[in-house]
């Protein structure tokens, strides 16, 4: 996939999974949605009828990474976890 390819190319080289608290990675650490401190969401055009979506994300500690509404779990918790980053960013904004 080109988006995944240029994602990695820009640093976002983690792969994460979403769980129920947050966005896991590949040393088993998982990032709350509160330690995101950037999204960019990019929409990638899909020949079926289910619309892909990848999120760029960046963690206060610098790790960048990214995830896709395609993940196995993005139903049960992915929009739970974007809620809680716009709350977050909200509240920095204060």
């Amino acid at each position: 996939m080109d988006a995944i390819d240029d994602a990695v190319e820009a640093g976002f080289t983690v792969k994460f999974v979403i769980n129920e608290r947050g966005f896991g990675d590949y040393n088993q650490m998982t990032y709350l949605p509160e330690t995101v401190n950037f999204v960019e969401i990019i929409q990638i055009p899909s020949t079926n009828n289910q619309e892909t979506v990848l999120y760029r994300l960046k963690m206060i500690n610098g790790t960048c990474g990214w995830i896709s509404n395609l993940d196995a779990f993005a139903n049960t918790y992915l929009n739970k976890h974007l809620n809680r980053i716009k709350e977050n960013f909200r509240q920095d904004e204060l």
